[in-house]
């Protein structure tokens, strides 16, 4: 047993008996009488005993079916209400209990007053019942008993909401408060930030949850030391291949001059861009996954594309291609221009690449009271579903699908983490029509 658990169950439990106990503490001083001078339970007997009084005036036979026909006389343990004969026997066959039995007076007494008998818990009546007593007894343990007392129900009702507060206090600041802690700091490792503690936050607790900090903490040390080495590791990879890039393309310069086979030279010089391309998108996806801070400034985001789609639109138009843009011509908002052209023009270039020949990539602007939605949408094979999801990660190329077609398998990871930078989302979805659609949606006033 875990001494989280054992700590649990042993405040329960106490608070179980703490709420009892002190309910049967508070029910013990409550007066035994009313205002009306009889208690409930007494009350009870008297009118049966009375109610058998006149009936056997009329017709001892007839009594005590009456009685049994026109009372309750079985209350479970809170009350029970005996008819006994002359001979000490219930009338209605039902034992009578040892402790009846020895309080019962004898026959000649020639009251009703109960307070001669030792035991509170009976109550009897015998005058004018021609031999007969109305016996009412309490067999309840100490807790029943305490229930028909006036005022008790109320008051045992305040004791337990009091109790229960108490408790529950008690159990907030015990469990749920470190475990509210642990779950900020969840949201905030799934917001990126790494460097985020809990085990200093429960003090001195050697419990489950305290290690349940601690394993945390080790987790997201774990979690940022392998980014950390992943996001060095890119970047090192990245400036080592510069070094025998730039002698590849002195090489290349050299055998210009040599008038080598100019289509071999050619090329090697579209794979030396390609290759160059991909590095400087890999040292761009790293700088945005380090949350580079963000060079704020007002930004004409419709401009901006039509500045990438008539880039695009020029690139494309060997093979018939071009890129329009529908929605609003004007669109300011606060962001980072460097790196909102990179985004989009990565995703501009990825449609135009994966489009049909003489095709129109349509980039759509829709803009709403707080965001605005940038859609990219081309006319290629499109993308299983479920790859979609997976579009954004680095290097990831779908097999058949709009993704294996050149490209780097950077690009849309970049777009991603722009997105994110600015507060942003970006997701893709497969248009009914064939094709891809691309979307990113940016926040007007947040960033």
């Amino acid at each position: 047993m875990s001494r989280f658990f054992r700590t649990i169950f042993l405040l329960v439990w106490a608070v179980l008996f703490a709420t009892v106990g002190l309910t049967l503490f508070v029910v013990s001083l409550l007066p035994q009488q009313t205002e009306e001078g009889e208690p409930y339970v007494k009350q009870l007997v008297a009118i049966v005993a009375a109610d058998l009084r006149d009936a056997l005036a009329v017709d001892r036979e007839a009594a005590i079916e009456y009685i049994k026909e026109h009372h309750v006389l079985d209350f479970g343990n809170l009350l029970q209400i005996y008819v006994v004969d002359p001979n000490g026997d219930d009338v209605y066959g039902r034992a009578v209990p040892f402790a009846v039995k020895k309080s019962l007076p004898s026959l000649t007494a020639i009251n009703d007053d109960p307070a001669g008998y030792k035991d509170p818990r009976i109550w009897i009546h015998q005058v004018n019942l021609d031999g007969f007593q109305v016996v009412g007894f309490q067999p309840a343990y100490p807790l029943g008993r305490a229930l028909v007392r006036p005022g008790a129900r109320p008051l045992l009702l305040t004791v337990a909401l009091i109790m229960s507060g108490l408790v529950s206090f008690v159990l907030a600041r015990f469990i749920v408060i470190p475990i509210r802690r642990l779950r900020e700091a969840g949201q905030r490792v799934a917001e990126g930030d790494l460097s985020v503690r809990v085990a200093h936050t429960v003090g001195d607790r050697s419990d489950d949850i305290a290690q349940l900090a601690r394993d945390f903490d080790n987790m997201t040390g774990r979690i940022e030391q392998l980014l950390n080495n992943q996001q060095r590791l890119m970047r090192d990879v990245s400036h080592e291949l510069r070094s025998p890039l730039a002698r590849l393309q002195a090489l290349l310069s050299i055998a210009r001059q040599k008038n080598l086979d100019q289509s071999l030279v050619d090329r090697m010089e579209r794979e030396t861009e390609r290759l160059n391309g991909l590095i400087e998108q890999i040292l761009t996806y790293v700088r945005m996954e380090a949350n580079a801070e963000l060079q704020l400034r007002d930004t004409d985001l419709a401009d901006l594309l039509t500045t990438i789609a008539e880039d695009a639109s020029v690139e494309g138009e060997i093979q018939n291609k071009s890129v329009t843009l529908k929605g609003s011509e004007r669109l300011l908002l606060r962001a980072d221009h460097a790196i909102l052209h990179s985004v989009f023009e990565n995703l501009v270039r990825n449609a135009v690449r994966h489009t049909v020949p003489a095709s129109t990539v349509v980039i759509e602007i829709k803009e709403s009271a707080s965001k605005v939605t940038i859609a990219v949408k081309d006319s290629g094979p499109g993308v299983p579903e479920g790859a979609l999801n997976q579009l954004f990660e680095p290097f990831f190329q779908v097999d058949g699908g709009s993704s294996s077609v050149g490209g780097s398998g950077v690009g849309l990871a970049i777009a991603e983490q722009g997105a994110l930078l600015h507060g942003g989302r970006v997701w893709a979805e497969n248009a009914a029509s064939g094709g891809l659609i691309v979307c990113v949606e940016l926040p007007l006033e947040s960033v």
